[in-house]
């Protein structure tokens, strides 16, 4: 038979080893740190989203149909003044993104400033180098007009339903993605054209 002595131990013993189970405190401070840290993962993903700054990060571009043919013709003129038209795309990027359309008065091999990346409009045409070789000019006006010296409304008429029909073919050869690079790498971008109502 225990005496009381053993008895009280053992009762003491059992009591003491329950004793870090019965403590919800202490079982509970890792699950309660879980849930901030989670959140603060989740904001800093959001942050890094939100400012990207690598256009490999751009999964689509939006614009303009009309604006891409009118940047594609006006950067085809014969006396063009110093600069061209170019597509803009200003940091940070998310996966849809809208250029804006600029005109640059120095050289394109110029750097682009910061992070902005710069699209020349004959990239958004299939051929586009050689279609915009095609665009109507007056010297091809006056080898097509049969008069020996065509004046120049003449060769105005000509120009303008000439370049009818080629702004009309640059429109039907608009390309589904275009590809980008830059100092953060090589991206394939789709293009998703709006035209204007």
């Amino acid at each position: 038979m225990a005496s009381d002595e053993e008895t009280t131990s053992n009762e003491t013993g059992n009591a003491d080893e329950s004793e870090p189970f019965e403590d919800e405190g202490t079982t509970t401070e890792v699950s309660e740190e879980s849930p901030d840290a989670e959140m603060e993962a989740d904001e800093a993903d959001s942050e890094d989203a939100a400012e990207s700054r690598s256009v490999t990060d751009v999964e689509t571009i939006v614009v303009d149909s009309a604006d891409v043919i009118r940047a594609f013709a006006y950067n085809g003129q014969e006396d063009i003044p110093k600069g061209k038209a170019i597509f803009a795309l200003t940091p940070p990027f998310g996966e849809t993104v809208e250029p804006t359309m600029q005109h640059l008065d120095d050289d394109l091999t110029s750097g682009t400033p910061g992070d902005e990346v710069h699209i020349r409009p004959f990239r958004f045409v299939t051929d586009g180098r050689r279609v915009i070789e095609q665009r109507p000019t007056r010297q091809l006006a006056k080898e097509e007009l049969e008069a020996e010296d065509p004046d120049d409304s003449a060769i105005e008429a000509w120009i303008d339903e000439a370049m009818e029909t080629w702004k009309a073919h640059a429109r039907d050869n608009l390309v589904d993605s275009v590809d980008i690079y830059t100092p953060h790498g090589m991206a394939f971008i789709d293009v998703e054209y709006r035209d204007e109502e």
